[in-house]
């Protein structure tokens, strides 16, 4: 997989936000998830865009939207059909042989920095594996809680319908909550955990990238159902797909 350990260099992954790089709180938690196994570089699809140009990827009214943030910490909200261009692009860039932005290392791995359900990304070196948080929670919750009680909690109400798509046929039934891990604060995330809680789910997804390790300890201490939080959940993955054997001693 990827560039081979010939200078015993770490693994590389390549983690690829929807909005914009460096994702400051995102990565650390991913990091530590990752426990060591690689280094990890980052990239966004709206890095080189002015604020007009992002504002002209804003959804309409009927389109599906996700949810990000920027540099400044400031959140966006995006079309998600001019999203997946703009994230084909920054992939197929990231993944050029001999590619060294930002002084980094060609990456062994692509991981995307969204929940949102994303159609094949083909990266330029086809060794190069890219994974969807979105296909692992969908087969993990198939796995753990088969047509389950499955309450999901996702950054906009606008989103509702959206996600009750995207689980139709792997939850028996859907809880819905929505608050913003962006701009929300304690109390405001406390009230949507107890709402989802009241409804004794069988599993309960964060369903965005946004929600850290904060977000998750405050659901499970209001709710007895397990917490999948799809940062540390890749992350723990990630590290499985680039571990290396160590050198024969």
């Amino acid at each position: 997989m990827g560039n081979g350990d010939t200078n015993g260099e770490r693994p590389v992954i390549a983690v690829v936000t929807i909005g914009q790089a460096p994702r400051t709180d995102i990565t650390p938690e991913f990091s530590a998830a990752l426990g060591g196994a690689a280094d990890v570089v980052e990239a966004g699809a709206l890095d080189e865009l002015s604020p007009s140009e992002i504002a002209v990827i804003a959804p309409g009214e009927g389109e599906d939207l996700l949810v990000s943030r920027l540099r400044d910490g400031t959140e966006v909200k995006l079309a998600e059909h001019h999203v997946v261009e703009l994230v084909r692009e920054r992939i197929a860039e990231i993944t050029q042989p001999g590619y060294s932005g930002s002084g980094a290392r060609e990456p062994d791995l692509v991981v995307l920095l969204c929940t949102g359900s994303f159609p094949d990304l083909r990266p330029a070196r086809p060794e190069v594996p890219i994974l969807f948080p979105d296909r692992l929670l969908r087969k993990t919750v198939e796995a753990v809680a088969p047509n389950g009680r499955i309450a999901c909690i996702a950054p906009s109400l606008k989103q509702r319908s959206l996600t009750e798509r995207k689980w139709s046929g792997v939850a028996g039934e859907l809880i819905f909550g929505a608050v913003s891990p962006y701009t929300a604060d304690r109390e405001e995330c406390r009230s949507v955990a107890l709402e989802v809680a009241a409804a004794e789910p069988d599993l309960i997804i964060l369903d965005c990238l946004g929600f850290g390790l904060a977000m998750k300890e405050l659901v499970r201490s209001v709710s007895r159902a397990p917490v999948l939080l799809p940062r540390t959940l890749t992350a723990r993955i990630a590290a499985e797909l680039v571990e290396r054997r160590p050198p024969a001693g």
